[in-house]
């Protein structure tokens, strides 16, 4: 299944832009989880919070507004409206697949900037095995482990991981007071295991579990001096059944239902006192039903027909009543024509989502989608979306108190959604064999967009209360281009520019932190005779600002912050054709970061060994 048409299709011939990280390409980096691989991709940044996590921004817009999905299923377990990429483990993954843009007409609310979809692998041979191995040292130590066993008999296809990752907390150099940490430590177990049967060539069934542990922890300091001990422990469990049927003639039925639980601890323990100690519990639960109905009339047509339910389930003591619900109810129709031949071609994709939300009543969210073929090699595509956002539960109703630095987060049960229409033009050609290139264009215009609003109570001087709103739009816009040659075995070399200018129109300046220039860079070199790899990867993104309240006169205040570079190194030699390689690794070689703006580790040092039978 290709995420943008969500329908199986062969990936050259996709109407929208789908890009394709496959299992070659993880396995040409030393990185061993997901937030690892995406931090040098192209038209992609990376956000990074103590509490939340390594979140991802596309198009110029917050990981709250991208849809992270394992295998077509949403992923649930936010933490500040980030899904933390440091989860997903890059032994378990097949390939990851990304559309940029807005894709609520398919996959509904949270897909305004666009979707990430997880690919995880499957057994293909009758027995299979494998494992990762990396030890890290930059800051404080690293360990990674991870271990998968996989078998295909017959009709039966199953596999079986199991991950185990252990960082230790980090300090950068700036960071005043010393008693705070930069970077928390952080440990996650994983365990995933998958069944397939396929009980003949017409019907066949899935059921996939994973569970999920991940212990955070690190020290702050708050400007009244205070120290506290801070704890954050997350527990996710999935589970999904789905089916695949092919009816008589080219109909083809797929469904699905899958579960979630999230549960999340926090604690905050003040050091030498218990004045403003913290303990908050939030469970959350998730039940979603798919059913897709995918109809090819002769060759040229294909009609896809779906029906989605979803309900979610929240308690939480911050709540108001400690208890929120919510239902929607989805209905979304595409048709595709493909025209028989292969230059000139014209392909047409339209499409329409009906989603009926407990809450917020119904949203209708179109598309289109064209691509035209004028000469071989040569891909032009046009798209339009239009996607929305429900306010997530914490907007709503969670109530935040934090009574050492005087202010409290208040939940908003008024919240409209955020909409917004996308149109992306891009071309895509491949010049000859060895040269490759691309560029796109976007502009998203976002309503109704939710900030945080500061309210001062003058009969309590220096308190002040945090409450979303509705009140702002939004205009993100930019242009992506990459280049890539292979013109040797031996080289291959990939360069990219990204160019992401934001308004946010009630304050007329840039939304914060987004970087108006990205450019990334990747250089390959193997020897076949030695069985040597060498690859480079570096990222330059420019100057950010951040707008801040410094002299307490509620007057933002503009605050530059400089561009940086990252750099990694990898170097590996394979042994027994290819099913053993070690490596030795270095990340973050020029050492940048810094604890406010970029809290990144800093230079560090990796060996590993990955194998595979």
């Amino acid at each position: 299944m290709v995420t943008g048409a969500r329908t199986q299709q062969r990936l050259k011939d996709t109407v929208n832009s789908v890009e394709v990280i496959t299992r070659s390409q993880l396995e040409k980096t030393s990185a061993a989880t997901l937030s690892d691989i995406l931090q040098t991709h192209s038209g992609i940044q990376l956000s990074f919070d103590q509490a939340g996590g390594v979140g991802v921004r596309l198009q110029g817009l917050d990981a709250k507004y991208v849809l992270i999905l394992i295998d077509g299923e949403r992923v649930s377990g936010r933490v500040r409206g980030v899904i933390d990429l440091q989860r997903f483990p890059l032994e378990r993954i097949e390939r990851v697949e990304i559309v940029k843009g807005p894709s609520s007409a398919l996959y509904g609310s949270d897909a305004i900037g666009g979707v990430i979809n997880i690919i995880t692998r499957r057994s293909k041979k009758p027995i299979e095995a494998g494992g990762f191995l990396r030890y890290g040292n930059g800051g404080g130590h690293l360990l990674d482990l991870t271990g998968y066993f996989g078998m295909k008999q017959k009709a039966w296809d199953v596999q079986l991981s199991l991950g185990w990752h252990r960082y230790d907390a980090y300090q950068l150099p700036d960071r005043d007071p010393l008693a705070s940490t930069s970077g928390s430590s952080n440990e996650i177990l994983q365990v995933e295991g998958r069944a397939s049967y396929r009980a003949s060539p017409r019907f066949g069934i899935s059921l996939r579990g994973n569970y999920l542990y991940q212990d955070r922890a690190g020290i702050d300091a708050s400007t009244s001096g205070a120290v506290f001990d801070r704890k954050n422990r997350t527990e996710t469990a999935t589970l999904t059944l789905s089916t695949d049927s092919v009816l008589s003639g080219p109909t083809r039925i797929k469904s699905s239902l899958h579960f979630a639980f999230f549960r999340d601890q926090f604690l905050y323990d003040q050091q030498g006192s218990d004045a403003f100690d913290l303990y908050e519990e939030t469970f959350d639960w998730l039940l979603q039903a798919n059913l897709q109905m995918d109809r090819a009339f002769g060759t040229q047509h294909i009609l896809t027909l779906g029906l989605e339910g979803l309900y979610e389930n929240l308690r939480a003591d911050r709540i108001k009543d400690s208890f929120a619900h919510r239902g929607r109810g989805a209905v979304y129709a595409q048709y595709e024509w493909i025209p028989l031949v292969d230059t000139p071609r014209l392909s047409v994709v339209p499409g329409v989502r009906f989603e009926l939300d407990s809450q917020f009543g119904y949203a209708i969210n179109p598309k289109l989608a064209v691509r035209f073929d004028p000469l071989p090699g040569l891909i032009l595509r046009a798209s339009y979306g239009r996607a929305f956002r429900a306010p997530s539960f914490k907007e709503l109703f969670l109530t935040f108190e934090n009574n050492s630095v005087g202010y409290v987060v208040e939940g908003n049960p008024a919240l409209a959604p955020e909409f917004a229409n996308g149109f992306q033009l891009g071309a895509e050609w491949q010049a000859v064999s060895w040269l490759w290139l691309s560029v796109q264009g976007f502009y998203n215009l976002i309503d109704n967009l939710i900030i945080e609003q500061v309210i001062t109570d003058p009969a309590k001087p220096g308190t002040f209360r945090v409450q979303y709103a509705n009140i702002a739009s939004a205009t993100t816009r930019g242009l992506e281009a990459v280049v890539r040659l292979t013109p040797h075995r031996l080289f291959s070399f990939e360069v990219g520019y990204n160019l992401t200018d934001t308004i946010d129109h009630p304050n007329n300046r840039p939304l914060a932190l987004r970087a108006l220039h990205r450019a990334h860079a990747q250089i390959t070199l193997q020897d076949p005779w030695l069985h040597l790899q060498l690859t480079v990867r570096g990222i330059f993104e420019g100057e950010r600002f951040a707008f801040l309240d410094t002299n307490g006169d509620q007057k933002d205040d503009t605050l530059r912050i400089d561009p940086y570079v990252l750099l990694h190194a990898r170097l590996s030699r394979s042994f027994f054709d290819r099913r053993l390689e070690v490596f030795a690794a270095a990340q973050n070689i020029l050492g940048s970061g810094n604890h406010q703006w970029l809290p990144i580790r800093p230079r560090t040092f990796f060996l590993g060994v990955r194998g595979q039978y």
